[in-house]
């Protein structure tokens, strides 16, 4: 059964989390879909900070982003920017 999870700030943690999602899924391990995150930052950022990691280096897969997303080889992952994590609908 796959679990869908939403990352609730994005910075080193949030971002290393993804990328360890995306290579199990690469890996034909998919207990694990990663399928919002939450941070102030806007899209544009968040994407170019997955795409080029200072410490992993390039994320070597195809990163594209809109008003509210992060799209990882056509996988839409939805972006939000709420300050207080009580009030984020992750059911939606």
């Amino acid at each position: 059964m796959t679990v869908r999870v939403g990352i609730n700030g994005f910075g080193r943690i949030g971002r290393t989390y993804l990328r360890a999602a995306l290579d199990r899924e690469q890996a034909g391990t998919q207990d694990v879909e990663v399928v919002a995150v939450n941070d102030i930052a806007p899209p544009a950022t968040l994407a170019h900070l997955l795409e080029y990691d200072s410490t992993f280096g390039h994320i070597g897969r195809e990163v594209l982003h809109d008003d509210s997303s992060i799209t990882v080889d056509g996988r839409r992952i939805s972006v939000s920017a709420e300050r207080d994590p009580a009030a984020l609908q992750w059911s939606d």
